[in-house]
């Protein structure tokens, strides 16, 4: 079977574009890819200021609170205020 020559010079390139592309790919984002805080790594007084704004009456700013602390999902963090 003949395969000519400029056909295999071509796969050969192709090759080598896609290697380099691949290999110049930026490193996955760790952060990105970490689970999670869990509400009981909270410290104290975080917990303390999530506890409050229960108390105020104020679940929604708890749940947000929660959630920038933690990096909880939106479902995750309303059952860990209601749980308070």
């Amino acid at each position: 079977m003949f395969i000519p020559i400029p056909f295999l010079l071509s796969i050969g390139l192709l090759i080598v574009i896609l290697a380099a592309l691949a290999a110049s790919r930026p490193p996955a984002r760790a952060d990105l890819m970490a689970p999670p805080v869990q509400p009981h790594a909270l410290r104290t007084e975080q917990l303390a200021e999530v506890r409050a704004l229960v108390a105020a009456g104020q679940k929604i700013d708890a749940i947000k609170k929660v959630r920038a602390l933690t990096g909880l999902g939106l479902k995750e963090a309303k059952d860990f205020v209601e749980t308070l």
